[in-house]
């Protein structure tokens, strides 16, 4: 067992990757206000404000978008390749309504080349709950950056996030 952990840290240590080392900026939302994360809304949609309050973010949204892309939460990832992590985060919305949500960490650049190791697609509740998704990295391209995207355009009332946490993990 020691040497399986041994060799674990060795390889953390070789590739770059800080086990456990939180990846996302505020995503508790403690500095009360929304940066570096983005609300990205398609030119000629109506805005969805954000605003923050008490460590929760809730996006304002009075009607969904004809493509699920057309609204999205947005953050930077700096993430390497072949490596597993787990995101995690609290999410609910106002209404029910099965509308799906899909989260993506994606190149920003050429979205053709698809993503870069997570690609789920899930319904929000009405009351507050736990996601948590594992997943292994592709191949990363230096000069195409990852982000990770929620894609919440479908959704037709307001959602609110909370405790975002993305880290590497060992785990299985």
């Amino acid at each position: 067992m020691k040497k399986i952990l041994s060799t674990i840290c060795v390889i953390a240590a070789l590739t770059g990757v800080a086990w456990g080392e939180q990846l996302l900026t505020n995503g508790d939302f403690a500095t009360g206000d929304l940066k570096p994360w983005k609300l990205y809304t398609k030119k000629g949609l109506s805005e969805a404000p954000g605003t923050v309050a008490d460590g929760v973010l809730t996006v304002a949204i009075d009607a969904g978008t004809p493509q699920m892309h057309e609204r999205q939460l947005i953050q930077p990832v700096a993430i390497a390749s072949g490596t597993k992590y787990l995101l995690s985060f609290d999410m609910k919305t106002a209404s029910a309504g099965g509308e799906e949500i899909v989260l993506v960490i994606t190149r920003t650049i050429d979205f053709e080349k698809g993503h870069y190791g997570l690609y789920r697609k899930f319904s929000p509740a009405m009351q507050w709950e736990t996601k948590e998704f594992y997943f292994t990295t592709k191949e990363v391209d230096p000069a195409d950056p990852p982000a990770l995207k929620f894609n919440i355009g479908f959704l037709a009332d307001d959602v609110a996030f909370r405790n975002l946490s993305l880290k590497a993990t060992a785990k299985q």
